[in-house]
């Protein structure tokens, strides 16, 4: 138990900061036109797709199901399925990049 509680205290202390973009002199319009640019340019390079994904209790297994076909593994027990974006993922990172190409970086702010 005393092993747990310095885990414990780093999770209730990462709970009070959020992350924002800044630059040095920048304005608020800046960032929204720089924004609105990263994320046209992103969702144009990795438009959503959306596929099927389920999970099963009991022992584990998957299925993915998306346009071209459908494969499964199966387990026991019981399950659940949910719209998935293949691109997120990517399309997060071309944003995060695009912002960071004009001088913007993500920082952690802690709350008051």
């Amino acid at each position: 138990m005393k092993k747990s509680l310095p885990l414990l205290a780093v999770l209730i202390l990462a709970g009070c900061a959020h992350q924002v973009w800044m630059k040095p002199g920048a304005t608020q319009q800046d960032f929204g036109t720089d924004n609105y640019n990263c994320l046209g340019s992103s969702q144009s390079v990795a438009p959503p797709v959306v596929a099927s994904s389920a999970g099963w209790s009991n022992g584990g297994g998957l299925a993915h199901a998306d346009n071209k076909g459908y494969t499964k593994r199966w387990s026991n027990g019981g399950g659940s399925v949910a719209p998935v974006d293949m691109n997120q993922g990517m399309r997060n990172e071309l944003y995060s990049s695009c912002l960071q190409s004009k001088g913007w970086q993500l920082i952690t702010v802690e709350d008051k």
